[in-house]
Protein backbone atom coordinates (compact mmCIF):
# COMPACT_ATOMS: atom_id res chain seq x y z
CA UNK A 1 0.00 0.00 0.00
CA UNK A 2 2.43 2.22 0.91
CA UNK A 3 4.63 1.84 -2.77
CA UNK A 4 1.47 3.06 -4.60
CA UNK A 5 0.89 7.20 -5.25
CA UNK A 6 -1.66 7.60 -2.02
CA UNK A 7 -4.13 9.19 -4.38
CA UNK A 8 -4.75 7.03 -6.85
CA UNK A 9 -7.23 4.04 -6.06
CA UNK A 10 -4.15 1.68 -6.76
CA UNK A 11 -3.25 2.71 -2.88
CA UNK A 12 -6.41 2.93 -1.75
CA UNK A 13 -7.30 -1.32 -2.99
CA UNK A 14 -3.95 -2.46 -1.11
CA UNK A 15 -5.14 -1.48 2.23
CA UNK A 16 -4.68 -4.66 4.12
CA UNK A 17 -8.45 -4.87 5.37
CA UNK A 18 -9.80 -4.93 1.48
CA UNK A 19 -7.77 -8.77 0.59
CA UNK A 20 -7.71 -11.87 2.34
CA UNK A 21 -5.57 -13.32 4.87
CA UNK A 22 -5.16 -16.25 6.15
CA UNK A 23 -4.53 -16.11 9.75
CA UNK A 24 -4.95 -19.59 11.07
CA UNK A 25 -1.43 -20.37 11.81
CA UNK A 26 -1.34 -17.81 14.39
CA UNK A 27 -1.16 -19.07 17.78
CA UNK A 28 -4.51 -18.35 19.90
CA UNK A 29 -1.92 -16.57 22.40
CA UNK A 30 -1.30 -13.41 19.87
CA UNK A 31 -4.70 -12.85 19.39
CA UNK A 32 -6.21 -13.60 22.49
CA UNK A 33 -3.61 -10.75 23.79
CA UNK A 34 -4.55 -8.21 21.35
CA UNK A 35 -7.77 -8.59 22.33
CA UNK A 36 -7.72 -8.14 25.88
CA UNK A 37 -5.65 -4.92 25.09
CA UNK A 38 -8.00 -3.66 22.60
CA UNK A 39 -10.51 -4.21 25.47
CA UNK A 40 -8.22 -2.37 28.00
CA UNK A 41 -8.97 0.55 25.34
CA UNK A 42 -11.94 0.21 23.69
CA UNK A 43 -14.62 -0.97 27.01
CA UNK A 44 -15.16 2.39 28.19
CA UNK A 45 -16.24 4.03 25.09
CA UNK A 46 -18.76 1.56 23.40
CA UNK A 47 -19.94 2.37 20.19
CA UNK A 48 -23.90 2.32 19.23
CA UNK A 49 -24.39 -0.50 16.20
CA UNK A 50 -26.17 1.02 14.58
CA UNK A 51 -24.14 4.50 13.80
CA UNK A 52 -21.45 2.49 12.75
CA UNK A 53 -23.90 0.22 10.25
CA UNK A 54 -25.17 3.94 9.12
CA UNK A 55 -21.57 5.00 8.93
CA UNK A 56 -20.23 1.91 7.44
CA UNK A 57 -22.68 1.22 4.39
CA UNK A 58 -22.99 4.96 3.71
CA UNK A 59 -19.25 5.14 2.91
CA UNK A 60 -19.02 1.81 1.42
CA UNK A 61 -21.43 2.61 -1.51
CA UNK A 62 -19.32 6.33 -1.83
CA UNK A 63 -16.25 4.50 -2.29
CA UNK A 64 -18.13 2.02 -4.81
CA UNK A 65 -18.93 5.34 -7.17
CA UNK A 66 -15.45 6.56 -6.61
CA UNK A 67 -13.71 3.47 -7.91
CA UNK A 68 -16.43 2.52 -11.22
CA UNK A 69 -15.56 7.32 -11.99
CA UNK A 70 -11.82 6.58 -11.60
CA UNK A 71 -9.03 4.14 -13.33
CA UNK A 72 -6.49 2.18 -10.99
CA UNK A 73 -3.89 4.73 -11.06
CA UNK A 74 -5.58 7.82 -12.44
CA UNK A 75 -4.46 11.00 -9.63
CA UNK A 76 -7.85 11.15 -7.76
CA UNK A 77 -9.05 14.52 -7.15
CA UNK A 78 -9.37 15.84 -3.39
CA UNK A 79 -13.07 14.90 -2.80
CA UNK A 80 -12.03 11.52 -4.03
CA UNK A 81 -9.44 11.02 -2.03
CA UNK A 82 -11.46 12.46 1.49
CA UNK A 83 -14.02 9.67 0.38
CA UNK A 84 -11.28 6.93 0.19
CA UNK A 85 -9.31 7.43 3.48
CA UNK A 86 -12.27 7.95 4.99
CA UNK A 87 -13.80 4.42 3.87
CA UNK A 88 -10.52 3.25 4.89
CA UNK A 89 -10.06 4.20 8.00
CA UNK A 90 -13.94 3.51 8.88
CA UNK A 91 -13.58 -0.12 7.58
CA UNK A 92 -10.16 -0.71 9.63
CA UNK A 93 -11.67 0.44 12.67
CA UNK A 94 -14.93 -1.74 12.68
CA UNK A 95 -13.38 -4.45 11.43
CA UNK A 96 -11.01 -4.64 14.29
CA UNK A 97 -14.05 -4.03 16.59
CA UNK A 98 -16.24 -6.54 15.19
CA UNK A 99 -13.31 -9.00 15.13
CA UNK A 100 -12.83 -8.95 18.89
CA UNK A 101 -16.33 -8.37 19.63
CA UNK A 102 -17.45 -12.06 17.63
CA UNK A 103 -14.14 -13.46 19.84
CA UNK A 104 -15.64 -12.67 22.75
CA UNK A 105 -18.92 -13.53 22.54
CA UNK A 106 -18.82 -17.02 20.58
CA UNK A 107 -15.85 -17.80 23.29
CA UNK A 108 -18.57 -17.14 26.73
CA UNK A 109 -21.90 -18.50 24.42
CA UNK A 110 -19.75 -21.99 24.22
CA UNK A 111 -20.22 -22.31 27.84
CA UNK A 112 -23.75 -23.17 27.16
CA UNK A 113 -23.21 -26.38 25.70
CA UNK A 114 -24.02 -29.52 26.92
CA UNK A 115 -22.02 -32.74 28.13
CA UNK A 116 -21.37 -34.15 24.54
CA UNK A 117 -21.97 -38.11 24.06
CA UNK A 118 -18.64 -40.09 23.40
CA UNK A 119 -19.28 -40.11 19.76
CA UNK A 120 -19.46 -35.96 19.69
CA UNK A 121 -16.45 -36.17 21.09
CA UNK A 122 -14.64 -38.77 19.31
CA UNK A 123 -15.53 -36.66 16.21
CA UNK A 124 -14.15 -33.55 17.50
CA UNK A 125 -10.78 -35.39 18.24
CA UNK A 126 -10.64 -36.92 14.84
CA UNK A 127 -11.09 -33.94 13.17
CA UNK A 128 -8.27 -32.00 14.96
CA UNK A 129 -7.12 -33.80 18.49
CA UNK A 130 -7.65 -33.86 21.81
CA UNK A 131 -6.64 -29.78 22.36
CA UNK A 132 -10.29 -29.21 20.49
CA UNK A 133 -11.73 -32.08 23.30
CA UNK A 134 -10.75 -30.21 26.13
CA UNK A 135 -11.18 -26.53 24.97
CA UNK A 136 -15.17 -27.36 24.36
CA UNK A 137 -15.28 -29.44 28.02
CA UNK A 138 -13.36 -26.57 29.32
CA UNK A 139 -15.45 -23.90 28.23
CA UNK A 140 -18.55 -25.64 28.89
CA UNK A 141 -17.98 -26.27 32.51
CA UNK A 142 -17.26 -22.30 32.98
CA UNK A 143 -21.11 -20.93 34.56
CA UNK A 144 -19.83 -17.18 34.56
CA UNK A 145 -19.77 -15.49 31.26
CA UNK A 146 -16.30 -13.55 32.13
CA UNK A 147 -14.41 -16.82 33.35
CA UNK A 148 -14.99 -18.17 29.54
CA UNK A 149 -13.38 -15.15 28.14
CA UNK A 150 -10.60 -14.46 30.81
CA UNK A 151 -9.89 -18.38 30.15
CA UNK A 152 -9.40 -17.30 26.28
CA UNK A 153 -7.28 -13.57 27.05
CA UNK A 154 -5.20 -14.84 29.93
CA UNK A 155 -4.84 -18.45 29.79
CA UNK A 156 -5.53 -18.85 25.88
CA UNK A 157 -5.54 -22.88 25.08
CA UNK A 158 -1.99 -23.96 23.16
CA UNK A 159 -3.14 -24.28 19.85
CA UNK A 160 -3.56 -21.93 16.41
CA UNK A 161 -6.53 -19.53 15.90
CA UNK A 162 -8.02 -21.41 12.70
CA UNK A 163 -8.52 -24.19 14.77
CA UNK A 164 -9.65 -22.52 17.82
CA UNK A 165 -12.53 -20.96 16.24
CA UNK A 166 -13.30 -23.58 13.99
CA UNK A 167 -14.00 -25.98 16.96
CA UNK A 168 -16.41 -23.92 18.37
CA UNK A 169 -18.05 -23.21 15.27
CA UNK A 170 -18.31 -27.20 14.92
CA UNK A 171 -19.65 -27.32 18.80
CA UNK A 172 -22.45 -24.71 17.99
CA UNK A 173 -23.46 -26.54 14.57
CA UNK A 174 -22.79 -30.79 16.26
CA UNK A 175 -23.10 -30.01 20.21
CA UNK A 176 -26.15 -29.89 22.17
CA UNK A 177 -27.65 -26.75 23.66
CA UNK A 178 -30.66 -26.19 25.48
CA UNK A 179 -33.05 -23.81 24.81
CA UNK A 180 -31.98 -20.17 22.76
CA UNK A 181 -28.48 -21.15 23.63
CA UNK A 182 -26.36 -21.69 21.16
CA UNK A 183 -26.70 -24.04 18.40
CA UNK A 184 -27.29 -23.52 14.80
CA UNK A 185 -27.58 -19.50 14.85
CA UNK A 186 -24.49 -19.20 16.85
CA UNK A 187 -22.83 -21.57 14.38
CA UNK A 188 -23.49 -19.28 11.30
CA UNK A 189 -22.33 -16.14 13.45
CA UNK A 190 -18.80 -18.62 14.44
CA UNK A 191 -18.96 -19.22 10.52
CA UNK A 192 -18.40 -15.63 9.32
CA UNK A 193 -15.51 -15.88 11.96
CA UNK A 194 -14.00 -18.54 10.54
CA UNK A 195 -14.40 -17.43 7.04
CA UNK A 196 -12.51 -14.35 7.70
CA UNK A 197 -9.48 -15.73 9.81
CA UNK A 198 -8.80 -18.86 7.54
CA UNK A 199 -8.60 -16.23 4.36
CA UNK A 200 -11.96 -17.06 2.46
CA UNK A 201 -13.58 -13.50 3.23
CA UNK A 202 -12.10 -10.08 4.25
CA UNK A 203 -11.90 -8.33 6.97
CA UNK A 204 -13.67 -5.95 4.82
CA UNK A 205 -16.62 -8.27 4.00
CA UNK A 206 -16.62 -9.28 7.94
CA UNK A 207 -17.94 -5.74 8.62
CA UNK A 208 -20.11 -5.48 5.89
CA UNK A 209 -22.13 -9.21 6.83
CA UNK A 210 -21.35 -8.74 10.46
CA UNK A 211 -24.05 -6.27 10.96
CA UNK A 212 -26.78 -8.71 10.11
CA UNK A 213 -25.56 -11.26 11.82
CA UNK A 214 -28.37 -13.03 13.99
CA UNK A 215 -28.30 -15.28 16.76
CA UNK A 216 -31.43 -16.57 18.71
CA UNK A 217 -32.77 -13.55 19.98
CA UNK A 218 -32.16 -11.36 16.92
CA UNK A 219 -28.94 -9.20 15.81
CA UNK A 220 -25.66 -10.03 17.69
CA UNK A 221 -25.03 -7.00 19.27
CA UNK A 222 -27.30 -7.19 22.34
CA UNK A 223 -24.07 -7.99 24.28
CA UNK A 224 -22.50 -5.85 27.25
CA UNK A 225 -19.00 -5.87 25.67
CA UNK A 226 -17.66 -3.25 22.69
CA UNK A 227 -21.22 -1.85 21.88
CA UNK A 228 -24.19 -0.74 23.31
CA UNK A 229 -27.39 -2.56 22.87
CA UNK A 230 -28.79 -2.20 18.96
CA UNK A 231 -31.99 -0.83 18.76
CA UNK A 232 -34.87 -1.40 16.15
CA UNK A 233 -33.27 1.26 13.32
CA UNK A 234 -30.41 -1.05 12.97
CA UNK A 235 -33.13 -3.09 10.78
CA UNK A 236 -34.63 -0.21 9.12
CA UNK A 237 -30.61 0.37 8.29
CA UNK A 238 -29.98 -2.77 6.88
CA UNK A 239 -33.67 -2.42 4.80
CA UNK A 240 -32.50 0.75 3.65
CA UNK A 241 -28.88 -0.47 2.75
CA UNK A 242 -30.35 -3.94 0.74
CA UNK A 243 -32.31 -1.07 -1.62
CA UNK A 244 -29.14 0.68 -2.10
CA UNK A 245 -30.45 3.63 -0.69
CA UNK A 246 -27.70 4.65 1.83
CA UNK A 247 -27.07 7.78 0.22
CA UNK A 248 -30.63 9.03 -0.58
CA UNK A 249 -31.60 8.46 3.13
CA UNK A 250 -28.75 11.26 4.04
CA UNK A 251 -31.27 13.86 2.25
CA UNK A 252 -34.21 12.30 3.35
CA UNK A 253 -36.73 14.17 6.07
CA UNK A 254 -37.67 11.11 7.47
CA UNK A 255 -35.23 8.50 8.72
CA UNK A 256 -37.97 6.93 10.95
CA UNK A 257 -35.37 6.93 13.76
CA UNK A 258 -31.82 6.43 11.91
CA UNK A 259 -29.59 8.68 13.18
CA UNK A 260 -27.35 10.35 10.38
CA UNK A 261 -24.25 10.02 11.81
CA UNK A 262 -21.51 13.03 10.61
CA UNK A 263 -19.03 10.82 8.87
CA UNK A 264 -22.03 9.85 6.83
CA UNK A 265 -23.17 12.70 5.99
CA UNK A 266 -20.28 14.35 5.09
CA UNK A 267 -19.36 12.11 2.27
CA UNK A 268 -22.68 12.00 0.92
CA UNK A 269 -22.57 15.62 0.41
CA UNK A 270 -19.51 15.19 -1.40
CA UNK A 271 -20.83 12.73 -3.69
CA UNK A 272 -23.98 15.38 -4.37
CA UNK A 273 -21.84 17.88 -5.43
CA UNK A 274 -19.25 16.00 -7.33
CA UNK A 275 -21.67 12.78 -8.90
CA UNK A 276 -25.00 14.34 -8.65
CA UNK A 277 -25.86 11.16 -10.90
CA UNK A 278 -25.45 8.93 -8.48
CA UNK A 279 -28.35 9.76 -6.16
CA UNK A 280 -31.86 9.45 -7.03
CA UNK A 281 -33.17 12.47 -5.26
CA UNK A 282 -35.42 10.64 -2.94
CA UNK A 283 -35.57 7.27 -1.04
CA UNK A 284 -38.35 4.92 -2.70
CA UNK A 285 -39.44 3.44 0.70
CA UNK A 286 -42.04 1.36 -0.89
CA UNK A 287 -39.00 -0.27 -2.81
CA UNK A 288 -37.37 -0.75 0.55
CA UNK A 289 -40.40 -2.63 2.05
CA UNK A 290 -40.55 -4.44 -1.23
CA UNK A 291 -36.95 -6.03 -0.86
CA UNK A 292 -37.92 -7.15 2.55
CA UNK A 293 -37.71 -10.69 3.03
CA UNK A 294 -40.74 -12.75 1.27
CA UNK A 295 -41.60 -15.06 3.52
CA UNK A 296 -45.40 -14.87 5.40
CA UNK A 297 -44.17 -14.23 8.93
CA UNK A 298 -41.80 -11.76 7.81
CA UNK A 299 -44.03 -9.42 5.97
CA UNK A 300 -44.55 -5.87 7.09
CA UNK A 301 -46.47 -4.91 3.37
CA UNK A 302 -46.84 -1.34 4.75
CA UNK A 303 -43.88 -0.93 7.28
CA UNK A 304 -42.26 2.03 4.99
CA UNK A 305 -43.86 2.86 2.23
CA UNK A 306 -46.96 4.31 4.30
CA UNK A 307 -44.74 7.84 4.19
CA UNK A 308 -44.12 7.44 0.45
CA UNK A 309 -47.19 9.83 0.12
CA UNK A 310 -45.57 13.12 1.92
CA UNK A 311 -42.27 12.47 -0.22
CA UNK A 312 -42.57 15.60 -2.86
CA UNK A 313 -40.28 14.20 -5.26
CA UNK A 314 -42.19 11.28 -7.71
CA UNK A 315 -41.87 7.26 -6.25
CA UNK A 316 -39.67 5.08 -8.67
CA UNK A 317 -42.37 2.72 -9.13
CA UNK A 318 -44.58 5.72 -9.80
CA UNK A 319 -43.77 7.33 -12.91
CA UNK A 320 -44.17 10.92 -13.43
CA UNK A 321 -47.19 11.33 -16.35
CA UNK A 322 -45.46 11.31 -19.60
CA UNK A 323 -45.21 14.88 -21.28
CA UNK A 324 -44.52 15.71 -24.95
CA UNK A 325 -41.28 17.21 -25.97
CA UNK A 326 -40.78 19.26 -28.94
CA UNK A 327 -38.19 17.71 -31.49
CA UNK A 328 -35.97 19.40 -34.25
CA UNK A 329 -37.25 18.82 -37.62
CA UNK A 330 -33.83 17.81 -38.58
CA UNK A 331 -34.44 14.71 -36.36
CA UNK A 332 -38.02 14.14 -37.56
CA UNK A 333 -36.95 13.65 -40.63
CA UNK A 334 -34.31 10.95 -39.92
CA UNK A 335 -34.66 7.65 -40.62
CA UNK A 336 -33.55 4.18 -38.59
CA UNK A 337 -33.54 0.67 -39.33
CA UNK A 338 -34.89 -1.81 -35.96
CA UNK A 339 -35.09 -5.42 -37.15
CA UNK A 340 -34.25 -4.81 -40.25
CA UNK A 341 -37.37 -2.68 -41.16
CA UNK A 342 -37.04 1.31 -42.09
CA UNK A 343 -38.92 3.83 -39.50
CA UNK A 344 -38.83 7.34 -39.17
CA UNK A 345 -38.81 9.34 -36.53
CA UNK A 346 -41.75 11.41 -35.54
CA UNK A 347 -41.45 12.59 -32.06
CA UNK A 348 -39.62 12.49 -28.44
CA UNK A 349 -41.55 11.96 -25.11
CA UNK A 350 -40.42 13.40 -21.84
CA UNK A 351 -40.96 10.09 -19.22
CA UNK A 352 -38.76 11.72 -16.59
CA UNK A 353 -37.13 16.05 -15.89
CA UNK A 354 -34.37 13.80 -17.13
CA UNK A 355 -35.31 10.85 -19.41
CA UNK A 356 -37.08 10.88 -22.62
CA UNK A 357 -37.66 8.36 -25.38
CA UNK A 358 -37.70 8.51 -28.92
CA UNK A 359 -41.11 7.75 -31.12
CA UNK A 360 -40.83 6.44 -34.11
CA UNK A 361 -43.19 5.08 -36.64
CA UNK A 362 -42.98 1.93 -39.38
CA UNK A 363 -41.88 3.22 -43.05
CA UNK A 364 -43.15 -0.62 -44.61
Amino acid sequence: MKYRPENTLAHFNAAPQTHIHDLSALPVSVLAKATKDYRTVASPEKTNPDDDATTFYTLNHCASIVRKSFSLNEPLPEWAQELMTAYTDVAMAQGERLLHYLLCITTRETRHMKTGTPTFWNKVKAKWDDKSVDLLKNISSDGDENTAMNKYMLTPPDMTIGQYVSTIAYGFHHGSYAGSYGGKPWGETTDALVAMITGQTSMEMLVDTGYTLCHNGGPIFDKPLLYTHYSGNLITVLDVQRAGGMLDLMFETQTLGVHKTAQAMAAAALIKQHKPEALKGYLDWKLVDELRPQKEKDKHPTKYHKVSGTQKQPMATKPASVKAKPVAPSVLASTLTIHGKKVKVVGEWQVFPNQTVTQVQREQ
